[in-house]
């Protein structure tokens, strides 16, 4: 369960040995990731445990896979827009947040490139949250520690190979994080997979790919925004209006494209 956390540690570890501020830029690009991972992904995970454990224990497969499919789909659906606006409004939000005193320009730009990488390791490291309760809630601890310790043999690898061997820094950190985060992820579904809990073909049906479809779309509006406001030149609450501003309006306009595409989401009954 402490598998992201052993992650980071062992980011903050290589980061010490590049150079001056590497380590900060990392630790406040991550702490960026992990808000909408904390607030939906873990707070998913642990009304899931319960639930899954009860279906479990009454031997109803269909409802555990359905309910894991539904888990994945949510993660969908908040994982890739908040992908998406940690990614292209990167600088907009560190400069907003933390653009004072010692923190320069140079320090919004270092924090932004990681966080752009770490935004893309968003999805993955949310639908291996969701996913560990699939394991825990079926007595299944087996599987779970060995993807953490292929994981983290991955992200030590990586690390070393992107950020010393390639010479990419702090973002080769970022890379490395977001290799494990991908293995991590694709070693559990690969496992339920494999019990018959989740099928293949679902991870590419008609509804998840209309996610990706509108997530691309507000990708595409963010970048058109973002490309024609200058953040360097306003004041600090021309930044959080227009930001707030920015994040609120391309809310909207997710939540109405997917309701008008008919994406619906069931409550998890704990009756089951």
């Amino acid at each position: 369960g402490a598998l992201m956390q052993i992650n980071i540690v062992v980011d903050t570890i290589f980061s010490t040995f590049l150079e001056e501020g590497t380590p900060t830029w990392l630790y406040l690009s991550q702490r960026m990731m992990q808000l909408p991972l904390g607030i939906f992904a873990m707070a998913l995970s642990t009304v899931l445990l319960p639930h899954l454990s009860k279906l479990f224990a009454s031997n109803d497969d269909e409802k555990f896979s359905n309910s894991l499919k539904q888990s994945i789909r949510i993660v969908l659906f908040v994982g890739l827009p908040s992908m998406v606006g940690l990614s292209i409004l990167s600088e907009e939000i560190i400069s907003t947040i933390f653009l004072r005193g010692e923190f320069t320009y140079i320090d919004v730009y270092k924090t932004s490139y990681s966080l752009i990488v770490l935004a893309v390791a968003l999805p993955f490291l949310m639908i291996q949250r969701v996913l560990q309760p699939a394991f825990f809630s079926r007595l299944d601890t087996r599987a779970p520690l060995i993807i953490s310790f292929l994981s983290v043999g991955v992200n030590i690898i990586m690390n070393y190979l992107l950020a010393f061997y390639l010479e990419l820094g702090h973002v080769g950190i970022a890379g490395g994080f977001l290799v494990a985060a991908l293995i991590s992820s694709s070693g559990f579904l690969y496992v339920l997979y494999k019990k018959n809990l989740i099928p293949a073909k679902y991870l590419f049906n008609h509804k998840n790919l209309v996610i990706i479809i509108i997530s691309s779309l507000l990708a595409i509006l963010l970048f058109f925004i973002s490309q024609n406001i200058s953040f360097a030149a306003i004041s600090l609450a021309n930044k959080i209006i227009t930001l707030c501003s920015m994040v609120l309006g391309s809310t909207l306009i997710y939540l109405a494209l997917a309701y008008l595409f008919g994406i619906r989401f069931k409550a998890f009954k704990s009756n089951n």
